[in-house]
Protein backbone atom coordinates (compact mmCIF):
# COMPACT_ATOMS: atom_id res chain seq x y z
CA UNK A 1 0.00 0.00 0.00
CA UNK A 2 2.28 2.53 -1.25
CA UNK A 3 -0.23 4.95 -2.38
CA UNK A 4 -4.14 6.48 -1.49
CA UNK A 5 -5.82 6.91 -4.59
CA UNK A 6 -8.87 8.23 -3.85
CA UNK A 7 -8.86 10.64 -2.15
CA UNK A 8 -10.31 14.20 -4.82
CA UNK A 9 -7.84 16.74 -2.80
CA UNK A 10 -4.83 15.21 -3.60
CA UNK A 11 -3.88 13.76 -0.24
CA UNK A 12 -1.78 10.45 -0.59
CA UNK A 13 -0.68 7.46 2.32
CA UNK A 14 2.79 6.28 2.42
CA UNK A 15 3.41 3.38 4.41
CA UNK A 16 6.81 3.83 5.31
CA UNK A 17 7.82 0.70 4.30
CA UNK A 18 10.01 1.77 1.56
CA UNK A 19 11.43 4.54 -1.18
CA UNK A 20 10.23 3.01 -3.57
CA UNK A 21 6.40 3.15 -2.09
CA UNK A 22 7.49 6.49 -0.43
CA UNK A 23 7.82 7.71 -4.51
CA UNK A 24 4.92 5.75 -5.53
CA UNK A 25 2.51 7.93 -3.10
CA UNK A 26 4.50 11.50 -3.77
CA UNK A 27 4.00 10.85 -7.29
CA UNK A 28 1.75 13.56 -9.37
CA UNK A 29 -1.16 14.45 -9.22
CA UNK A 30 -0.44 14.06 -4.81
CA UNK A 31 -0.28 17.32 -3.52
CA UNK A 32 0.31 16.20 0.49
CA UNK A 33 1.47 12.89 1.79
CA UNK A 34 1.26 11.84 5.55
CA UNK A 35 3.01 8.52 6.66
CA UNK A 36 0.91 6.35 8.20
CA UNK A 37 1.21 6.28 11.94
CA UNK A 38 2.62 9.40 12.12
CA UNK A 39 1.94 11.72 15.23
CA UNK A 40 0.46 15.22 14.81
CA UNK A 41 -2.45 17.10 12.99
CA UNK A 42 -3.78 16.15 9.33
CA UNK A 43 -2.46 18.43 6.20
CA UNK A 44 -4.41 21.59 6.22
CA UNK A 45 -6.85 22.43 3.14
CA UNK A 46 -4.82 23.11 -0.33
CA UNK A 47 -5.12 26.50 -1.17
CA UNK A 48 -6.37 26.83 -4.77
CA UNK A 49 -4.05 27.25 -7.12
CA UNK A 50 -1.55 26.82 -5.20
CA UNK A 51 2.06 24.80 -6.39
CA UNK A 52 3.26 22.85 -3.53
CA UNK A 53 3.65 19.60 -2.55
CA UNK A 54 3.69 18.34 1.32
CA UNK A 55 4.72 15.47 3.26
CA UNK A 56 4.72 14.53 6.59
CA UNK A 57 6.63 11.98 7.94
CA UNK A 58 7.86 10.05 11.34
CA UNK A 59 11.47 11.21 13.07
CA UNK A 60 12.30 7.71 12.17
CA UNK A 61 11.28 7.66 9.10
CA UNK A 62 13.62 10.22 8.41
CA UNK A 63 16.60 8.23 9.66
CA UNK A 64 15.81 4.93 8.23
CA UNK A 65 14.82 5.96 4.63
CA UNK A 66 16.13 8.36 1.47
CA UNK A 67 13.37 10.99 2.17
CA UNK A 68 15.21 13.74 0.84
CA UNK A 69 16.21 11.88 -2.64
CA UNK A 70 12.81 10.81 -2.78
CA UNK A 71 11.59 14.01 -2.20
CA UNK A 72 13.87 16.16 -4.37
CA UNK A 73 13.05 13.51 -7.43
CA UNK A 74 9.34 13.98 -7.00
CA UNK A 75 10.28 17.89 -7.57
CA UNK A 76 12.22 17.32 -10.36
CA UNK A 77 9.72 15.75 -12.17
CA UNK A 78 6.85 18.49 -11.83
CA UNK A 79 9.93 21.35 -12.21
CA UNK A 80 11.99 19.99 -14.54
CA UNK A 81 14.81 20.57 -12.57
CA UNK A 82 17.90 20.53 -13.66
CA UNK A 83 20.70 17.85 -12.43
CA UNK A 84 23.05 20.31 -10.87
CA UNK A 85 19.77 22.00 -9.32
CA UNK A 86 18.70 18.60 -8.43
CA UNK A 87 21.66 17.67 -6.66
CA UNK A 88 21.42 21.05 -4.22
CA UNK A 89 17.81 20.72 -3.51
CA UNK A 90 18.60 16.70 -2.68
CA UNK A 91 21.74 17.84 -0.34
CA UNK A 92 20.26 21.07 1.25
CA UNK A 93 17.02 18.90 2.20
CA UNK A 94 18.74 16.23 3.78
CA UNK A 95 21.21 18.47 6.38
CA UNK A 96 17.70 20.03 7.20
CA UNK A 97 16.18 17.25 7.76
CA UNK A 98 18.64 15.45 9.61
CA UNK A 99 19.15 18.60 12.07
CA UNK A 100 15.11 18.68 12.37
CA UNK A 101 15.60 14.91 13.35
CA UNK A 102 18.19 15.08 15.71
CA UNK A 103 18.05 18.79 17.37
CA UNK A 104 13.85 19.44 17.15
CA UNK A 105 12.53 15.95 17.45
CA UNK A 106 14.86 13.96 19.30
CA UNK A 107 16.11 16.74 21.05
CA UNK A 108 19.88 15.58 20.82
CA UNK A 109 22.50 17.98 21.59
CA UNK A 110 24.79 19.78 18.84
CA UNK A 111 28.22 18.92 17.43
CA UNK A 112 26.93 14.98 17.61
CA UNK A 113 27.94 14.31 13.50
CA UNK A 114 31.41 16.44 14.35
CA UNK A 115 34.17 13.07 14.01
CA UNK A 116 33.54 9.45 14.16
CA UNK A 117 33.00 8.95 17.91
CA UNK A 118 30.85 11.67 17.96
CA UNK A 119 28.87 10.06 15.14
CA UNK A 120 29.28 6.45 16.88
CA UNK A 121 27.93 7.97 19.97
CA UNK A 122 25.05 9.70 18.31
CA UNK A 123 24.33 6.42 16.29
CA UNK A 124 23.46 4.93 20.20
CA UNK A 125 21.65 8.19 20.79
CA UNK A 126 19.47 8.15 18.64
CA UNK A 127 18.56 4.21 19.03
CA UNK A 128 17.82 4.80 22.36
CA UNK A 129 15.14 7.73 21.46
CA UNK A 130 13.48 5.55 18.80
CA UNK A 131 12.85 3.09 21.50
CA UNK A 132 10.24 5.20 22.57
CA UNK A 133 7.41 4.85 20.33
CA UNK A 134 5.93 8.51 20.38
CA UNK A 135 9.34 10.15 19.35
CA UNK A 136 9.42 7.68 16.80
CA UNK A 137 6.49 8.65 15.00
CA UNK A 138 7.13 12.21 16.01
CA UNK A 139 5.92 14.60 12.81
CA UNK A 140 8.00 16.11 10.66
CA UNK A 141 7.43 18.05 7.93
CA UNK A 142 7.92 19.27 4.73
CA UNK A 143 6.57 21.55 2.05
CA UNK A 144 7.74 22.46 -0.84
CA UNK A 145 6.19 25.85 -2.45
CA UNK A 146 6.79 27.13 -5.99
CA UNK A 147 6.44 30.11 -8.24
CA UNK A 148 7.28 31.77 -11.22
CA UNK A 149 11.25 32.26 -10.16
CA UNK A 150 11.37 30.37 -6.87
CA UNK A 151 11.34 27.12 -4.67
CA UNK A 152 11.32 27.21 -1.66
CA UNK A 153 11.43 23.85 0.69
CA UNK A 154 10.57 23.94 3.97
CA UNK A 155 10.92 21.90 7.10
CA UNK A 156 9.65 22.21 10.22
CA UNK A 157 10.69 20.26 13.01
CA UNK A 158 8.37 19.07 16.30
CA UNK A 159 11.13 20.57 19.11
CA UNK A 160 9.99 23.40 21.15
CA UNK A 161 11.98 26.24 19.22
CA UNK A 162 12.46 29.25 21.26
CA UNK A 163 9.95 31.94 22.67
CA UNK A 164 9.12 34.67 20.56
CA UNK A 165 10.46 37.64 22.09
CA UNK A 166 13.83 35.77 22.21
CA UNK A 167 14.05 33.80 19.05
CA UNK A 168 17.80 34.65 18.08
CA UNK A 169 18.31 35.52 14.19
CA UNK A 170 19.17 33.15 11.57
CA UNK A 171 22.82 34.29 12.13
CA UNK A 172 23.26 34.70 15.71
CA UNK A 173 22.01 30.63 15.21
CA UNK A 174 24.82 30.12 12.92
CA UNK A 175 27.23 31.73 14.66
CA UNK A 176 26.61 29.49 17.50
CA UNK A 177 26.75 26.46 15.39
CA UNK A 178 22.86 25.55 16.37
CA UNK A 179 21.89 24.98 12.80
CA UNK A 180 23.09 21.16 11.90
CA UNK A 181 26.91 20.98 12.34
CA UNK A 182 29.44 22.88 11.39
CA UNK A 183 29.52 20.94 7.96
CA UNK A 184 25.78 21.25 7.71
CA UNK A 185 26.14 24.97 7.80
CA UNK A 186 28.47 25.26 5.31
CA UNK A 187 26.35 22.96 2.77
CA UNK A 188 22.95 25.09 3.20
CA UNK A 189 24.99 28.66 2.73
CA UNK A 190 26.78 27.03 -0.01
CA UNK A 191 23.74 25.29 -1.97
CA UNK A 192 20.99 27.64 -0.98
CA UNK A 193 20.04 30.81 -2.61
CA UNK A 194 18.71 32.46 0.93
CA UNK A 195 17.83 30.46 4.40
CA UNK A 196 15.28 31.42 7.01
CA UNK A 197 13.97 30.39 10.05
CA UNK A 198 9.93 30.98 11.48
CA UNK A 199 7.47 29.27 13.36
CA UNK A 200 9.87 29.99 16.29
CA UNK A 201 12.90 28.31 14.98
CA UNK A 202 11.15 24.98 14.32
CA UNK A 203 11.02 25.75 10.31
CA UNK A 204 13.86 26.38 8.21
CA UNK A 205 13.30 27.24 4.84
CA UNK A 206 15.54 26.76 1.92
CA UNK A 207 15.06 29.05 -0.92
CA UNK A 208 16.04 28.29 -4.85
CA UNK A 209 16.47 30.55 -7.50
CA UNK A 210 14.55 28.50 -10.59
CA UNK A 211 15.77 29.76 -14.19
CA UNK A 212 13.27 31.45 -16.73
CA UNK A 213 10.51 28.97 -17.79
CA UNK A 214 10.49 26.63 -14.53
CA UNK A 215 7.88 26.80 -11.59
Amino acid sequence: MGRHRGDSSGLTRWDGVSAESLAQALAAPAVDCVEAGVVGPRPGRRLPGAHRLGLRVTAQSVYRHPIARVFAGALQVRLGLSAELLERVHTALQEALMNAMMHGNLGLGEGLRDNRQALAASRDLIEARFAIGPIARSMIRVEATWSEGLLRVAVRDNGDGYGSSNLPTLDERMEAGQVGSGRGLLILERLCDHIGLHRGGTTIALDFRLPAGDG
